[in-house]
């Protein structure tokens, strides 16, 4: 989602113009997001409802014991 406003005042979203009401409220939503439980998060739809996800968890690659000394002798990164 995009939200725009041109030097001359108009406002912009998703390229389409819009009144400066539809601007605030939209800020108003962005400064007013609901709080999230860990491991989830809110994201804002194209018809400006709070949809709630759940954050992918990233799993960090174990290193070898090889892997690891070549990076402490610095011979990889």
């Amino acid at each position: 989602m995009y939200i725009s406003k041109t030097s001359k005042g108009k406002f912009y979203h998703n390229g389409e113009e819009i009144t400066e009401t539809k601007y605030n409220k939209i800020l108003s939503l962005l400064h007013n997001r609901p709080t999230a439980e860990e491991g989830f998060a809110y994201r804002l739809t194209a018809d400006l409802e709070w949809e709630l996800y759940e954050v992918p968890v990233e799993e960090e690659a174990e290193l070898t014991e090889a892997e690891a000394l070549e990076i402490l002798l610095g011979g990889a990164v």
